[in-house]
């Protein structure tokens, strides 16, 4: 991350507690924050002050940023797992019906994000991943 990303994470969190900003600031926040991803210390900074009522400071954004991180890591493993085990050559045939599939077996456990209903990252990360095995395994099942 960039001192002027980190100046935009304090910029983020003086949105939430009114904080000034200064270049000492953004200095001493970057050394604790600044390898961290942008994106996940962004997400850490609604995840902290969705939570606590007082000022954030650079450890807690730290940790949030680093279990936003591994969660992403965590989806991104079990979506490559699943799509290979579709053949690339079977991908096009299988895509939408594929996708109809898995949002079916994401609905039926309660995902339903237009009505509000969402599952947590891992668990409809496990449905969706066995919803796609269980749909190829059938597939397999029914070629000649």
């Amino acid at each position: 991350m960039t001192p002027e990303q980190t100046q935009a994470v304090l910029t983020k969190c003086a949105a939430y507690d009114r904080r000034t900003v200064s270049r000492t600031d953004v200095l001493a926040w970057h050394a604790i924050i600044g390898h961290q991803s942008f994106d996940a210390c962004l997400g850490a900074v609604e995840d902290f002050y969705g939570e606590y009522s007082h000022h954030a400071m650079p450890a807690d954004i730290r940790k949030l940023a680093v279990a936003r991180s591994s969660r992403a890591r965590a989806v991104d493993a079990r979506t490559k797992r699943a799509l290979e085990v579709v053949p690339d050559s079977n991908r096009a045939f299988h895509g939408p019906d594929l996708i109809r599939h898995v949002l079916r077996e994401l609905k039926a456990a309660g995902q339903d994000a237009a009505n509000g209903h969402v599952l947590g990252k891992d668990r409809a990360a496990d449905i969706a991943e066995k919803a796609a095995e269980d749909f190829l395994a059938h597939k397999r099942k029914r070629r000649p």
